[in-house]
């Protein structure tokens, strides 16, 4: 975390991380730069040891997440109705039932251990009732957490710049754009949940779109480089 400029480390504080290190708006941008970044600059090295994997393969993973991602992007309800009720409560349940086996299969029954047990076990009966709740209440507490994540990031922001410009060496001015919209993002959330869903749904289908081109453009770069080699052979 500190080769990386964190200003907590996240084993040990991975909430104050969540809000100082990687405001929701950080996270997305991150995401397209490096989508964008990885078409690019290709390493040619790397396409070259990874020719065992068939160009055919990448080009049917790529349409199928583009496709995916098409679809995705003209029913966001839809997409967002089966995170909420399937994949969420799934998830929770999956990271219960590691965090028991963990604390089950390694090491003495010491108290740490039988704490993480007893996590586990909370954790997966928090799965198992989210899959029982209304689907609007579970929606309801996503959107809670994540306009209290977006809140917490723009105040935390916003208390940086009190520093003066030298006392922000990510740059005033950027610190302080990411603030106001973190901020701005919270009010819509809890205001514009409707909405706040339709834009998210996208974000998430343009980014599973761009990885599936990415994909293609992989595919058609080995496969030259394939045709390339046996012409030189």
């Amino acid at each position: 975390w500190r080769v990386h400029l964190d200003r907590r480390d996240p084993k040990v504080h991975p909430v104050w991380h969540l809000i100082d290190d990687a405001p929701l708006l950080l996270m997305i941008g991150g995401t397209f730069r490096a989508l964008f970044m990885d078409v690019r600059a290709r390493n040619t090295k790397e396409e070259l040891d990874e020719q065992k994997t068939t160009w055919r393969m990448l080009l049917l993973l790529g349409f199928a997440l583009t496709v995916t991602g098409i679809f995705i992007g003209l029913d966001p309800f839809a997409f967002f109705e089966g995170i909420v009720l399937i994949v969420i409560p799934l998830v929770v349940v999956a990271a219960g039932v590691s965090i028991l086996i963990r604390g089950s299969l390694f090491g003495r029954r010491s108290r740490a251990t039988w704490s993480r047990i007893l996590l586990g076990v909370g954790i997966i009966a928090i799965g198992a009732s989210l899959m029982l709740l209304p689907g609007e209440l579970t929606a309801g507490l996503i959107f809670l957490l994540l306009a209290s994540w977006t809140f917490s990031s723009g105040i935390v922001s916003i208390k940086r710049l009190s520093r003066g410009r030298g006392g922000v060496p990510e740059g005033f001015f950027r610190i302080l754009g990411i603030g106001i919209l973190s901020l701005l993002l919270a009010g819509a959330i809890l205001f514009a949940p409707d909405a706040m869903i339709t834009i998210l749904v996208e974000i998430v289908a343009l980014i599973i779109i761009l990885l599936g081109i990415v994909l293609i453009g992989d595919g058609l770069f080995l496969k030259r480089r394939m045709q390339r080699g046996g012409a030189g052979a």
